[in-house]
């Protein structure tokens, strides 16, 4: 008895010390995360339901801290974790689409290089001739390394970096992505968005 009551206590006290980093990825808060990396917290804490603050992270659309945290916790392999449904990260997002830029740095000048969750609804043997990749073929913890290597900061990764170096308002790059896509599609004669 006195031993059960000796493991809910030590179970409350390890759920009080990591319940910060599920705070600041709720509260989108990235100084939360630098803390919880200062103070050595450990990124593969699971709540209830098995998801690890990558998971909650990228449910929540929070995309700076999903790279934070894949920057800070490269070696736990957070994208490949499952939780108690059998889900990974990339798994429990809505469905809303993605896109991450990145900057070849392996050629002069750099070239914009945009990974994407979704593709225009066309053959997959034209994505290459459009510039697309195939979404299905990207792995998530990929691009956003790629996206998350800073020069000064961090090193690159498979020659690529991070986006700002090109594209530092991916607003006008969005704005370019939906003409284009509304241009394929309508070209190809499919109903469009």
């Amino acid at each position: 008895m006195f031993s059960d009551v000796l493991k809910r206590i030590n179970a409350h006290e390890i759920y009080k010390r990591h319940i910060d980093i599920f705070h600041a990825v709720t509260y989108d808060n990235i100084e939360g995360i630098v803390a919880a990396f200062v103070r050595g917290q450990p990124f593969d804490v699971k709540d209830r339901n098995g998801n690890t603050v990558l998971h909650l992270a990228t449910k929540l659309n929070r995309r700076l801290l999903c790279r934070a945290i894949c920057v800070f916790a490269p070696h736990l392999d957070l994208w490949n974790v499952k939780n108690n449904d059998g889900m990974i990260p990339i798994e429990i997002t809505d469905d809303a689409n993605l896109v991450v830029t990145t900057s070849k740095v392996s050629t002069a000048p750099p070239q914009l290089v945009l990974f994407r969750s979704y593709a225009p609804r066309i053959d997959p043997k034209e994505f290459e001739q459009l510039g697309y990749f195939d979404p299905n073929k990207i792995l998530l913890w990929k691009a956003i390394r790629c996206t998350s290597a800073a020069p000064v900061y961090f090193p690159g990764f498979n020659g690529m970096a991070d986006g700002a170096i090109f594209c530092n308002n991916p607003c006008i790059m969005a704005m370019t992505e939906f003409a284009k896509l509304k241009k394929i599609e309508n070209y190809r004669g499919r109903v469009s968005f």
